[in-house]
């Protein structure tokens, strides 16, 4: 007997909770490497914003390459918006050092404060920073998409499968759990979506989904400069859906969207202003060491085929080794293209995956640095993911073997991958196949993780297990059907 809609509709409530307990659980206990140059340069502004009441970052600027220099002074090079977000879990963290005595410092001076509890309660504050904004973030947009991909599908196991395959299956899992800005920009970036679709279908409070959509655009900007065109594709399709309320629905739309996404761009216009002397120059303009920004516009020339293989098919950064279940994406464009219902959707999503691609073969540093898989790409994720729901809705006998099994392959190797490292580096060379050394190499040995809670008396294998028992627990009960 199906499931009535009442029971549907309280069902797919309870697994909006469970699933973001999920996603959370999944990312949050892994402390993974803090030191690296990109991380380093965002700590470094909430760390002199907090404690020197300055956007200069003169004492951290021989810690990172990731550095921009103006004026005789040091900023961070990055888009500010992942140091502002985090301001108040930082702020906690350093209340909550000073309540046992510790005096917290997420970048320290001295080499001493490296290793050992220090160092462990250093990085438990930078934990909670990343909980607290990147986690969270993309946890809210998992749900987001389940409630979406549910409302496609009609059917809570389908909406479970799509709703892994970005969120669980992707790198977007592990850059949530690191101080990068790019599980952020996926997670805004999608729920700006999410709220423009819902600008037509909830009657109930569309401006209130204008005001929504608008502030998750401009922080997706606030995020990663590097989001601006996706943002203009994303707003597009708000403007296309919110045409349909009517002349004066559609103004009052419009207005609601422009505040929400001026509230979060004004405080980057006035960082901007302080820091590099115009509201409208940006850290990159002035980025030390990186000749290749002299190139094209910013770094960004014209795509490059031999890149663009190497960011899919390609061992060192290719995305299909990591997560093997976006080859089905042909599949899923196959059948999303004879669904009219969904087909702006569609257009949107595939729009935006284009955009990225294009974009990360055309730039100059197109491989990331020390990054395992195109990190790019992140943001696009999701939107790759929402093409797939298509494939989970057609999916037959011998084809969902296929699926489930990708999905089963690509979830664990990026939990491995969260567990151990998204950041890959050595001095004398690249690794040459990262997802299975160091990662999987990793694993098999057990370093992972888990091995810092030994630093606060903790096994790490008996934290290991009990992570696993909660999120086997959590999917069983995400697995159930509707009664």
């Amino acid at each position: 007997m199906a499931p009535s809609e009442t029971s549907l509709n309280g069902w797919s409530g309870f697994k909006s909770f469970l699933l973001v307990a999920l996603i959370l659980i999944l990312a949050a206990p892994f402390f993974t490497k803090f030191e690296n140059a990109n991380s380093v340069s965002r700590l470094a502004l909430v760390s002199s914003m907090i404690e020197e009441g300055t956007t200069k970052v003169d004492p951290y600027g021989h810690m990172t390459v990731d550095i921009a220099f103006h004026e005789g002074h040091y900023y961070s090079d990055k888009a500010p918006g992942m140091a502002f977000l985090s301001v108040p879990a930082y702020l906690l963290a350093r209340a909550a050092g000073q309540a046992v005595g510790a005096d917290l410092e997420v970048l320290p001076q001295e080499p001493s404060a490296q290793n050992g509890k220090d160092a462990a309660l250093r990085k438990a504050a930078i934990r909670l920073m990343i909980l607290t904004t990147s986690g969270l973030l993309t946890a809210l947009a998992g749900l987001a998409f389940f409630k979406l991909a549910l409302r496609m599908t009609q059917d809570t196991r389908l909406a479970l499968l799509a709703t892994l395959t970005p969120f669980v299956a992707s790198p977007l899992l592990g850059w949530s759990a690191n101080f990068f800005g790019h599980a952020a920009t996926a997670a805004t970036l999608f729920l700006a979506f999410y709220f423009c679709q819902k600008i037509n279908a909830d009657e109930k409070s569309p401006f209130l989904n204008a005001l929504w959509a608008g502030g998750m655009l401009g922080g997706s900007v606030m995020l990663e400069y590097t989001a601006a065109p996706a943002v203009l594709i994303v707003a597009l399709y708000g403007l296309y859906k919110a045409s349909r309320m009517g002349g004066n629905g559609f103004a009052k739309g419009l207005g609601a969207a422009v505040i929400g996404c001026a509230l979060p761009i004004i405080p980057v216009l006035i960082y901007h202003d302080i820091s590099f002397g115009s509201p409208f120059s940006v850290g990159y303009s002035s980025v030390v060491g990186f000749e290749g920004m002299n190139e094209g516009f910013l770094g960004l020339t014209s795509p490059s085929v031999s890149v663009l293989y190497e960011i899919t098919f390609g061992q060192r950064r290719g995305l299909f080794w990591i997560s093997p279940i976006f080859i089905l994406l042909p599949l899923g464009l196959y059948w999303a293209a004879k669904q009219r219902s969904w087909r702006s959707e569609t257009v949107t999503s595939t729009v935006i995956v284009v955009y990225y691609l294009l974009f990360n073969a055309s730039y100059f540093y197109w491989d990331g640095g020390a990054s395992l898989g195109p990190r790019h790409i992140t943001p696009a994720l999701p939107f790759a993911g929402l093409l797939l729901v298509f494939m989970w809705m057609n999916a037959r006998g011998l084809l969902n073997t296929l699926a489930l099994g990708l999905l089963a392959i690509s979830s664990f190797l990026n939990i491995a991958a969260t567990a151990t490292t998204l950041t890959p580096y050595r001095l004398e060379n690249d690794y040459q196949f990262p997802i299975w050394d160091p990662v999987l190499t990793s694993v098999f040995s057990g370093n992972t993780g888990f091995t810092i809670y030994q630093n606060f008396g903790l096994p790490a294998f008996g934290v290991a297990v009990v992570w696993m028992l909660c999120c086997l627990a959590i999917v069983h009960f995400l697995w159930r059907k509707p009664h």
